[in-house]
């Protein structure tokens, strides 16, 4: 009985303060993301997004834009240094040209399961790399699963490294996936995601790797059915940012009602897009893609030495050693 009045209390206590520290101030802001709009992410996103308005009482209403709206991931992080886009969705491949140490979250092989995944992330090493986008015009809210990615090509079955030879395969604009590619044997050609579907048709490139879920929802997979299963090549890792400019405007408790949000979207987030990503692979068998169970070892063997290349940017040996024995 205490605790469900204390609970009334509060709720009627952050009531009380949004009607009084901004009775006046309303914002209809932008949320922007490259997943499709069927995706679970995409719906985790509305869902943050809805709780932001009905926390807020409506002072605060988020549109999502989907499917690459607003432009590639780059565009997005921009917006938020400059405050014409005030939350975005990305990938740390994308954050390494803003913060060089994002990069050891693209390291290949880097994460054992989704239960290291959160201890990282979530412990003081994320933490503490998440810290140093405040100062660039962005703070970070969460960590988001994006998803183990898979390479999957036009070409024939990769089933050991030496099938890499001489792929052209797209990687993000981000020079771990370029490295780890050339260790592997393969061509890497940096590109855009929102370019990847027609350069895919038109032989531009001859494969990619990405989760599941977006390998399904982008069409890829038509024109790139050899999918190599088990080798996780990279871990798709996300954040959830705000820009910092239009954080600092919002009052104390319209900021409180954000970080709450996300708070509560991210362990659903990643618990959703693990369960579909095991549904997509069974979709993806039924519409033709061909499975191929690869053994990640040999893989991982040849793109070993990408980590010790990457050392000095990412912060030292010491950081990806820190990462590596988490949970150990």
């Amino acid at each position: 009985m205490k605790l469900s009045i204390l609970r009334r209390l509060a709720v009627g206590a952050v009531a009380l303060a949004l009607g009084s520290a901004a009775a006046a101030a309303t914002y209809t802001v932008k949320l922007a993301h490259a997943a499709g709009e069927q995706t679970t992410f995409n719906r985790s996103m509305q869902k943050f997004a809805d709780e932001v308005r009905q926390k807020s009482q409506g002072q605060i209403d988020i549109k999502v834009f989907h499917s690459s709206q607003l432009g590639g991931e780059r565009d997005y992080v921009e917006g938020l240094q400059l405050g014409s886009v005030e939350f975005a969705a990305v990938t740390t491949s994308t954050m390494g040209s803003f913060e060089p140490r994002m990069s050891v979250f693209s390291l290949p092989f880097l994460f054992r399961s989704p239960e290291h995944f959160d201890a990282v992330v979530d412990g003081p090493i994320g933490t503490e790399i998440a810290g140093r986008l405040t100062a660039k015009g962005m703070r970070v809210l969460g960590y988001t699963d994006m998803g183990s990615r898979y390479i999957h090509n036009s070409r024939h079955p990769v089933k050991t490294p030496a099938d890499l030879a001489n792929l052209k395969m797209r990687v993000p604009q981000d020079n771990v996936p370029l490295e780890t590619y050339a260790a592997l044997g393969a061509r890497a050609v940096p590109m855009a995601w929102p370019e990847v579907y027609s350069a895919v048709k038109q032989g531009v490139i001859d494969g990619l790797d990405n989760a599941l879920i977006f390998y399904e929802a982008s069409g890829v997979y038509e024109g790139a059915p050899y999918l190599t299963y088990g080798v996780p090549i990279f871990q798709s890792t996300g954040l959830l940012m705000v820009s910092e400019s239009f954080y600092r405007k919002l009052p104390d408790p319209l900021k409180k009602v954000v970080s709450d949000a996300a708070r509560d979207m991210i362990p659903e987030q990643r618990r959703s897009f693990r369960a579909d990503s095991s549904a997509a692979l069974e979709r993806l068998k039924s519409k033709g893609v061909k499975v191929e169970l690869a053994d990640p070892a040999p893989f991982a063997a040849k793109a070993a030495p990408v980590w010790n290349k990457f050392a000095a940017q990412v912060g030292g040996r010491q950081v990806i050693d820190a990462i590596d024995n988490t949970g150990r």
